[in-house]
């Protein structure tokens, strides 16, 4: 029996490997623990935990890990704390193998734990560029970990060149993208209808943009003056549209944002907002499909954006580095510059791209990590 540990940390996580955990479920000689923390497990985000289906042969941990504050020395505290909580399950536990996504401080916890105890790490995500520590966090998980799958050639290409870098590299593309070709649409303003929100939600069938925002670490001292100018611009009368818009993530510098949003929420109450605190990951891509232009900060905007044609107005320096489709522009300041980029894109026509994939992602992952695993039981049996 194969046993394999898959550390969540946030909806995207969940949305980046869901295909990767059905495919794994349906194997009769694997078992699954997932290994839930962070934001998302706390009701201030929605408690995305509870997005998780019932797989066969999974089970589930939940870790309460997060130090509050969300200021650069209670990220680097969650990031010791997740560190110690993680240790002792990886010990208790002892997969095979330990499955992280992406780049999130959280993720860094888990590569260290699993490759100190020699579990092998498998990381999905590997070989990308962006901005903030992110970067980082990244190539340090990818030295730690044993088996990768990059999710664009780009990010493959990369990782071949990454000194010290040790592992198979296969490149089956992003498995959140395998959702955007298999899901069936449905309408958003019923979506958006099933969640809770503050503020004023769209009309149905009227346009909305979908807003995220989420903090600059590198620019942590400038978070709330940031937010402000980025709020502002947004809700001027020069783009005078609806607003959808998600709260920001657990990083240092959301309590800043947050407050942000609160203060022009609560002075302007008649402005067209509606603050939403998640949306599962089907439902996520009903909402950005809907919109007319998705502005922010999101990697999300250039990944499922891409796969969707929706045209994209990326801000400020979080995704300054990214890969980027035809269906992104980018906004460095703040300000003026937002309204315009947002007037450019609502005039654009965007053809769709398979840059991160073409949707069979998860069932080629979950092939490759279940070889790999007895790959390795076999070559213990003939060592012993």
């Amino acid at each position: 029996m194969k046993h394999i540990a898959i550390l969540l940390t946030n909806r995207a996580n969940l949305a980046r490997s869901q295909t990767v955990i059905e495919h794994l479920s349906r194997s009769n000689d694997c078992r699954i623990t997932i290994l839930a923390c962070s934001s998302f497990v706390l009701e201030k985000f929605g408690r995305p935990v509870e997005l998780i289906r019932h797989y066969p042969n999974t089970s589930l941990i939940e870790i309460t890990s997060n130090v509050e504050g969300e200021t650069l020395e209670t990220q680097a505290k969650s990031t010791g704390l997740l560190l110690i909580e993680l240790s002792s399950i990886l010990h208790y536990e002892k997969p095979d193998a330990l499955v992280v996504v992406a780049d999130r401080f959280e993720i860094l916890a888990g590569a260290i734990s699993a490759a100190y105890q020699n579990i092998p790490v498998v990381h999905i995500q590997g070989g990308e560029v962006s901005g903030n520590i992110d970067d980082r966090v990244r190539n340090a998980v990818s030295m730690l970990s044993d088996l990768h799958f990059p999710c664009s050639e780009p990010a493959l290409v990369r990782l071949e060149r990454m000194a010290g870098r040790r592992g198979d590299i296969i490149n089956h593309g992003c498995p959140a993208m395998d959702l955007v070709h298999t899901h069936e649409p449905n309408d958003p303003w019923k979506v958006l209808d099933r969640y809770s929100y503050v503020g004023n939600a769209p009309r149905p069938g009227t346009p909305y943009l979908l807003v995220v925002f989420h903090p600059e670490t590198d620019l942590y001292e400038q978070a709330r003056a940031r937010a402000e100018s980025f709020l502002a611009a947004m809700t001027s009368a020069e783009i005078g549209m609806n607003l959808v818009m998600l709260w920001p993530n657990v990083d240092a510098g959301s309590d800043a944002v947050a407050k942000e949003i609160r203060r022009l929420r609560e002075s302007h109450i008649n402005l067209p907002l509606a603050v939403y605190k998640h949306f599962a990951p089907e439902d996520y891509l009903d909402v950005m499909r809907g919109a007319s232009v998705l502005v922010g900060n999101s990697s999300s905007f250039l990944r499922e954006g891409l796969h969707l044609g929706k045209p994209a107005v990326v801000v400020g320096v979080r995704q300054a580095n990214r890969d980027a489709g035809d269906n992104v522009v980018f906004a460095a300041d703040l300000g003026a510059d937002i309204v315009v980029r947002v007037r450019e894109a609502l005039r654009r026509k965007v053809t769709p791209g398979t840059m991160y994939g073409v949707g069979r992602a998860g069932e080629g992952i979950a092939r490759e990590i279940l070889r790999f695993i007895e790959t390795r039981q076999l070559a213990y049996e003939s060592a012993s």
